[in-house]
Formats: structure tokens, sequence, C-alpha cells
């Protein structure tokens, strides 16, 4: 097994094992979807965005995440930038709720992709 062979089988047996890091999560891309892959979701901050005037927006804030996903889970394709992706974010009456985010970076290695996102939120 060459080394590029390895780190793509730890792409999905150690990183996106959903019993250790990852959760199987539906993720909505360019009008594609792919159900229950395994994805890795960390929150890195929360800022109160800021009003025209000064002050601040009371209650809307900007959340910024990481996302981590096989490039084999999401069939080959890779997320552009300036681009919305959808994460499943829990139910809802029934329903699965779908939070909205904007692509703000784009890196991939190894089959492992990784985004970073933001979104508004209240």
């Amino acid at each position: 097994m060459t080394f590029k062979e390895m780190v793509a089988a730890d792409v999905r047996n150690v990183f996106l094992n959903d019993s250790e890091f990852a959760e199987r999560r539906t993720v909505i891309y360019d009008g594609r979807s792919f159900e229950n892959i395994p994805i890795i979701l960390t929150h890195i901050k929360q800022t109160e965005l800021p009003a025209i005037n000064g002050g601040h927006l009371d209650g809307i804030y900007t959340v910024s995440e990481v996302m981590h996903v096989s490039e084999t889970d999401l069939k080959g394709i890779i997320p552009q930038k300036n681009q919305t992706i959808g994460i499943e974010d829990g139910t809802a009456m029934g329903h699965i709720y779908i939070k909205k985010y904007d692509i703000a970076s784009v890196s991939c290695a190894e089959g492992m992709i990784t985004l970073e996102l933001e979104a508004r939120d209240e």
C-alpha cells in the first residue's frame, strides 16, 4: 500500500469514522443531495453583526464553522467559494431542517475537503 492509499484509508476509517469524530448528515450542494454522509462540523466563532451607523444589530450574528468531508462522499464534486451549501441541522415538526451556509474558502488535500462556512443566525 502506498502512502497516498494509506492517507485515503485514514480519511474514511479514522477522521470521518462516525463512531469517533464524524456525524452522519444530509448535505445539499448545487441542487444535489448527499444523504447520510459522514462529516465533521466544527463551530469556530459567533460574532454580532455591526449596524450600518455603528453599534450592533441586536440578536443577529455571523456564525463561522469548518466542515470536513470526503471527496468520495460528495461524488468527486468539490464545492466552490462564494456558493451556498446546506447541512442537516436537526428535525423540527417531523421535517429535517437544513441550515444554509456561504462557503468562505475551500481546500482539498488527499481526498479530504475542508470548507470554511459562514451563516447568519439569530
